[in-house]
C-alpha cells in the first residue's frame, strides 16, 4: 500500500509537470530537449521513490531480525538460569530434610519420616494454594492496527484460592525500538472469585498501539496477595512473565533480566 501510494504521487507529479509545460515541451508533434528532460526527471523521481520504500523496509526488517536474535539469546539465558536455580533449590531442600530424617514424596505430596532402614511414618501436611501464571499463560489473542489483545491465565496449584488482589504493570517494546508502559485491567477480579485446585481463570486485556507498528515483546509483572479457600491464610504472588511476539514464546523472567525490566517499569512510571 505504501509503495503504491508513493508511485501514484510520483506519477501524478509527472502528469502535472507535463500538463503545465505542454506548450514548451511539445512542438510539431516532436518532443523538444526540454520535454525529454522533464519526462526523464519524473521517471527518476518514480524510481527514487520506489527505491526509498524498499530500502526503508529492508532497514526495518534488519532491526527486527537483530531484536529477535537478542531476545532469543536473553530467553535462553533465562531458561538456563531457571533450570540451575531449580536444581540448586531441590538439592538444598532434600539435604535439609535428610538431616532431620524426612523425605518429601513429590508424587503423593507427603512428608515421610524415615525410621531405621525399613519402617516409615507418613505425616500428611496441610495443603496450601500456590497461585501462578500457568504454563504458556500469556498469549496473543488478537492483533489490530491500533491495539493488541492478550489473554493471561492464572492457575491455582495444590489447593483452591480466593480473594485475589493483584496489580499488573506492563512494558512493551515495538519493532522500531519504542518502549512504553500500559496499565492493564486484569487486576479487577471479583472479590468472591474462587480458583479451584489445579484449575485456572483467564483474563482478557488490550494494549494500545500508539505508533501503529508491530509489537516485539510484552512483559507483565503479576504482584499481590491471595488467600486459601477458608480465608485464614494470606499468600503472595510476584512473577514477571514475558511474551516474544515474533516467536510467540513466553517465559518467566528472573535474575538480572527481571531486575532490568522492573527498573525500566519504574523509570517510565508504570510501577512503584
Amino acid at each position: 500500500m505504501e509503495l503504491a501510494a508513493l508511485i501514484t504521487l510520483a506519477i501524478l507529479g509527472a502528469v502535472l509537470s507535463l500538463l503545465s509545460s505542454w506548450d514548451s515541451i511539445h512542438k510539431k508533434q516532436k518532443m523538444t530537449p526540454r520535454g525529454k528532460l522533464v519526462v526523464a526527471l519524473n521517471i527518476f523521481i518514480i524510481v527514487v521513490a520506489a527505491a526509498q520504500y524498499f530500502f526503508t523496509q529492508k532497514e526495518i526488517e534488519t532491526k527486527e531480525n537483530i531484536a529477535h536474535a537478542r531476545f532469543d539469546s536473553s530467553l535462553n539465558q533465562v531458561l538456563s538460569v531457571n533450570h540451575q536455580y531449580y536444581l540448586e533449590q531441590t538439592a538444598a531442600i532434600t539435604e535439609a530434610l535428610g538431616k532431620y530424617g524426612y523425605r518429601w514424596d513429590s508424587v503423593s505430596r507427603e512428608l515421610i519420616k524415615i525410621v531405621g532402614d525399613s519402617s516409615k511414618v507418613k505425616v500428611i501436611m496441610p495443603e496450601s494454594p500456590v497461585l501462578r501464571v500457568c504454563a504458556d499463560g500469556l498469549r496473543l489473542q488478537e492483533k489490530r492496527e491500533f491495539q493488541y489483545t492478550f489473554e493471561l491465565r492464572l492457575c491455582s496449584y495444590q489447593a483452591s484460592c480466593t480473594n485475589i488482589r493483584i496489580k499488573t504493570p506492563s512494558i512493551i517494546r515495538d519493532s522500531l525500538g519504542h518502549v512504553f508502559g500500559d496499565s492493564i485491567s486484569v487486576t479487577k477480579l471479583p472479590a468472591d472469585l474462587v480458583i479451584p485446585k489445579d484449575d485456572g481463570v483467564v483474563r482478557v486485556f488490550s494494549v494500545r498501539n500508539p505508533y501503529h507498528v508491530r509489537f516485539e515483546n510484552i512483559n507483565i509483572l503479576i504482584e499481590g496477595t491471595y488467600m486459601n479457600q477458608d480465608k485464614n491464610k494470606v499468600f503472595t504472588i510476584n512473577e514477571l512473565v514475558g511474551l516474544n511476539l515474533i516467536t510467540n514464546k513466553s517465559a518467566f523472567l528472573i535474575g538480572i533480566t527481571r531486575d532490568s525490566i522492573i527498573h525500566k517499569m519504574k523509570e517510565i512510571g508504570v510501577y512503584r
